[in-house]
């Protein structure tokens, strides 16, 4: 991780002694590079010098959890064994996180509200305004960098996907920018 923040970080659950804490960072934490120690060992063993923390990493990808997206990461949760009693350590959270990994009951989207609703239609309004107003400006909308183009490129010839079909991304999808759009395309070609 990034030292300054890391140790930011330390030095935060040192002086406020959280009940818990959870920390995420990339899978690239755990590799060592050129022979070198993997730089993951000199967290867990900085973050377990901490008084009273019980502290625990795992290797996590959300695709692996039906959510919609590749995100391999690795997740480490410390736990105040003064201020917080566990029903389980976690050394046992293994197999309850691998029985998590299936298709959910229920989605994200059975929660959001329904497009008509008057806070949905005042907040499109806006962000239509919004856009708009920079596009009158000469504002370049939702471009940011173009290496995702090459990966996305690669993906979709490795799954298969071909060229890209907007046509079921409407409404809200308006306001993305094309990297996402493109994800969003993606997704929706995997699982058509």
């Amino acid at each position: 991780p990034h030292a300054s923040i890391f140790h930011g970080v330390v030095r935060h659950i040192t002086t406020h002694e959280p009940r818990a804490f959870i920390l995420e960072n990339v899978q690239g934490l755990a590799v060592g590079k050129y022979g070198s120690e993997a730089p993951i060992t000199k967290v867990m063993d900085i973050l377990r010098a901490i008084p009273n923390y019980e502290v625990r990493g795992w290797k996590v990808n959300t695709e692996d959890f039906f959510l919609p997206q590749h995100r391999a990461r690795i997740y480490i949760v410390g736990v105040h064994t003064k201020k917080a009693k566990l029903r389980l350590p976690l050394s046992a959270w293994r197999p309850i996180l691998e029985s998590l990994k299936h298709e959910p009951s229920n989605f994200s989207h059975d929660y959001f509200l329904d497009n008509e609703e008057p806070e949905i239609v005042a907040e499109y309004e806006r962000l239509c305004l919004k856009q708009e107003h920079r596009q009158a400006e000469g504002a370049q909308v939702g471009t940011g960098g173009q290496n995702w183009r090459a990966h996305h490129t690669n993906l979709r010839t490795k799954l298969g996907l071909g060229q890209r079909h907007r046509s079921h991304l409407t409404g809200w999808a308006d306001f993305l920018g094309e990297r996402m759009k493109d994800g969003l395309d993606i997704v929706f070609s995997r699982i058509a």
